[in-house]
C-alpha cells in the first residue's frame, strides 16, 4: 500500500513537473520567437531608412543636373 501511494505521488509530482516545465519551455519559445519578429522589423527598418537616403540623393543629383543641364543650354 505504501508502494503504491508512492507511486501515484510520485506521479503526480512528476506530472505537475513536467507541466510547469512545458509552460517554461512554451514561455521562453514565444518570447524567442517574438523576438526574431523584432529583430526582423528592425533591420526591415534600417534597410527602408538606408534606400530612402539613397533615393533622396539620387533625386537631389538628378535634379543638380536637371539645373545645370538647363543654365548650360543657354
Amino acid at each position: 500500500m505504501i508502494f503504491v501511494t508512492s507511486l501515484v505521488f510520485q506521479s503526480i509530482c512528476l506530472s505537475s513537473w513536467r507541466k510547469d516545465y512545458l509552460e517554461h519551455i512554451k514561455i521562453i519559445i514565444d518570447q524567442a520567437s517574438l523576438n526574431l519578429i523584432l529583430a526582423h522589423n528592425e533591420k526591415r527598418e534600417k534597410r527602408l531608412k538606408k534606400n530612402n537616403r539613397v533615393n533622396e540623393k539620387r533625386e537631389y543629383n538628378q535634379e543638380r543636373y536637371r539645373i545645370y543641364y538647363l543654365f548650360s543650354q543657354k
